[in-house]
């Protein structure tokens, strides 16, 4: 059970922090004007407290910074080796112009 809820914290947060790095320099609103959603939608989703994440969202926001978005299932220990070499580097996601 402990399991379940850390990685589902884990995963919320990932996600929110994603989408802040995503927008970037943007303020809230222009990347909600960008994705075509509301600014306080932006706001919730940056929320590591927001779980009612939708894969079909996640894929627009995705598609309007030129991005996949890629969901996956994995082991816990895959989690925990992947949580201790995470950095907002690793979490930054370089558009399609950009990407080598």
């Amino acid at each position: 059970e402990y399991r379940h809820a850390y990685a589902a914290a884990f995963a919320n947060t990932i996600i929110a922090t994603q989408i802040r790095l995503l927008r970037g320099s943007m303020t809230q609103k222009e990347f909600a004007d960008l994705v075509g959603i509301k600014q306080s939608r932006v706001s919730a989703m940056e929320d590591e407290n927001y779980s009612m994440w939708s894969t079909k969202t996640l894929k627009r926001l995705a598609a309007a910074r030129d991005v996949v978005f890629l969901g996956r299932f994995v082991s816990f220990g895959e989690l925990l080796q992947w949580s201790r070499a995470l950095s907002e580097q690793a979490l930054t996601i370089l558009p399609f112009t950009e990407d080598p």
